[in-house]
């Protein structure tokens, strides 16, 4: 049949050899305007194309076009026909669009056009994907940061994103829901300086390709759930700078590798659960700035290699099992001149503190050594007091130190925060102790000092914080005079034999969060006029003589958290007002003579 073969061979024209013919005029014409990196028609075999590319550049079997987003990401590039401005597809330009819409796809709730995204200002409206919110290109159109943090991502990182390996050097990614792990092959992108995952949801491991990013200077994927132990790849990162790892739940030890990143500035690796010592290779770290392995099992002594950290500012291994004594090299010799913060509280340290201690530490602003076993009398004289001069906190609280207080540590002109509570110290105050102007917490709770509270006392402004519980100072009856110190948001006189009446001088104290008056002699009412103190939180009154009801204005702290007035003689009703404290969680009346329901 003529005709039949006839239309078999039009058909063959018009479908196979005409787009054939005008594709081949297309590419040759005007060679000015010919992209360098392999055009096609996007009128011809779209999806092909795209798989072909994609396929070539990654590898037929790691990728997986048939999973919902990748699908998803495939037809759309295929429908909607994005292109250049040259009405090009390049390989490079098919490879960035997929890989972004199927990140887009794999951590949005809802379809391209509904995004659960905070932003998605251009994602798969705008032809050019350097135009899309958090992208930013370089002149060739190569992305080279990537950045939605805090934009409400939520699902899982696909490997389709280490598709962008050709010039990405940023990605940020943090404080969203992302879920799963990190992308095994996040070492494919090998131009990567920068990255942040921190604050979502990630779990498994860090990936040993990471080893790879020859570039990366800043890793942060803290906050997250990963786990496991810190792989010793991280040693082969050499210009890396900022690591945080900090509160996840990571494990084993702190590999000897990181002693050959040299160019580290800032290690953070608190709240996890990694354990054994502290690896002596960290005292070749010459750039260290920050350390902090706080709130993790670390076993073993201080190293003494740490006195090599000439540019060290800030150590902060607060809350693990370090113990033996402090090592004399880390103050020796210049030791740690640029030492600012140091926190080793909450830990197993032993020995005494001798006259040299902190030799080297001029610069020191903050020294926390509580919750230790540190023994014996405090130095009389000493670096503590002649070489410390910028220091603002002390905090040597909870230790084994007797004898008294010595008079030296009034040369601490700067220091705004005292805390020796829970030691062994007696006898009186260094005269003009309380004439200090700088001083704004102090606690010397659970001690055996004595003495009469001089007026000096109550002139002291400045104080935010005051813990003088459980000694033997004299005060007598009630000082009315505490109402002066309008600043203070936290008073802790309990145990202290106070006597008389409360005074409604302290309604006068409008920014007291804490109150605690308990085990004393007082006596007479609870005052309306603590109804004033709209912003406390913890109050507590109990194991005194108080009589008379529970005034009703408690209803109008509505901050109160807990309330203990058990073991007084207080009678009535309670107040329905207490109804009002939506925050209240403890409340102890027992031991009164109240009624009621």
């Amino acid at each position: 049949n003529q005709s039949w073969l006839a239309a078999i061979a039009v058909s063959l024209f018009l479908g196979i050899l005409l787009p054939l013919v005008l594709g081949l005029t297309v590419s040759h014409n005007n060679g000015d305007d010919i992209p360098t990196a392999s055009p096609t028609s996007i009128q011809f075999g779209m999806k092909d194309y795209i798989i072909e590319v994609l396929s070539s550049k990654y590898g037929s079997s790691s990728l997986s076009f048939f999973a919902v987003p990748q699908a998803q990401a495939l037809d759309f590039l295929t429908d909607k026909k994005i292109s250049d401005s040259k009405g090009w597809y390049t390989d490079d330009r098919v490879t960035q669009q997929y890989s972004l819409l199927t990140l887009f796809l794999s951590t949005s709730e809802g379809d391209i056009e509904t995004s659960s995204w905070t932003k998605y200002d251009g994602w798969a409206s705008s032809p050019d994907e350097c135009d899309w919110f958090g992208i930013t290109c370089d002149e060739e159109g190569s992305i080279i940061k990537l950045d939605l943090g805090d934009n409400n991502l939520q699902g899982t990182l696909p490997l389709e994103l280490s598709l962008l390996s050709k010039s990405l050097s940023l990605l940020i990614m943090d404080n969203n829901s992302l879920i799963g792990t990190m992308p095994e092959d996040i070492g494919n992108l090998s131009n990567l300086a920068d990255i942040d995952l921190s604050k979502n949801k990630l779990v498994g491991t860090i990936p040993t390709c990471i080893g790879k990013l020859a570039s990366l200077t800043s890793l942060n994927p803290s906050f997250n759930k990963i786990q496991a132990g810190i792989p010793l790849e991280i040693g082969k990162l050499s210009v890396l700078e900022y690591l945080n790892l900090s509160d996840n739940f990571i494990t084993g030890s702190i590999p000897q590798d990181i002693g050959t990143l040299e160019k580290i500035r800032e290690i953070y690796l608190q709240n996890n659960h990694i354990t054994y010592a502290i690896p002596s290779e960290i005292g070749k770290l010459s750039s260290l700035e920050h350390v902090s392995f706080q709130g993790n099992d670390l076993l073993g002594p201080l190293p003494s290699e740490m006195s090599e950290l000439r540019e060290l500012r800030t150590l902060n291994l607060r809350d693990n099992h370090i113990f033996y004594q402090i090592p004399n090299k880390l103050w020796q010799d210049g030791s740690l001149e640029k030492l600012q913060i140091l926190d080793l509280s909450r830990n197993l340290l032993t020995g005494t503190l001798n006259p040299d201690f902190g030799r080297s530490w001029q610069k020191l602003k903050s020294l926390r050594l509580g919750q230790n076993f540190l023994q014996k009398a405090l130095p009389v004289n000493g670096a503590l007091y002649t070489k410390m001069a910028m220091l603002q906190e002390l905090d040597l609280s909870s230790n084994y130190f007797t004898g008294s207080l010595p008079s030296n540590i009034l040369q601490l002109t700067k220091l705004t925060s005292l805390g020796l509570g829970g030691n062994q110290l007696k006898g009186l105050l260094p005269e003009g102790f309380f004439k200090t102007t700088t001083l704004q917490a102090l606690n010397l709770e659970s001690n055996q000092f004595s003495g009469s509270v001089p007026s000096a006392f109550y002139e002291m402004r400045q104080l935010k914080s005051i813990s003088i519980s459980g000694n033997h100072f004299e005060f007598g009856t009630f000082p009315p005079a505490i109402g002066n110190l309008l600043a203070l948001e936290n008073l802790d006189l309990s145990a202290s034999m106070v006597s008389g009446t409360l005074s409604s001088v302290l309604s006068q104290m409008t920014n007291l969060q804490s109150l605690k008056l308990n085990e004393n002699q007082l006596r007479g009412t609870i005052p309306a006029e603590f109804g004033t103190l709209l912003e406390l939180s913890h109050l507590e009154l109990s194991l005194n003589s108080l009589s008379g009801s529970l005034p009703t204005t408690f209803g109008n702290l509505t901050d109160l958290i807990s309330i203990a007035v058990e073991t007084n003689n207080l009678n009535g009703g309670v107040p329905t007002e207490l109804g009002n404290l939506v925050k209240l969680q403890d409340l102890s009346l027992v031991h009164n003579k109240l009624s009621g329901p």
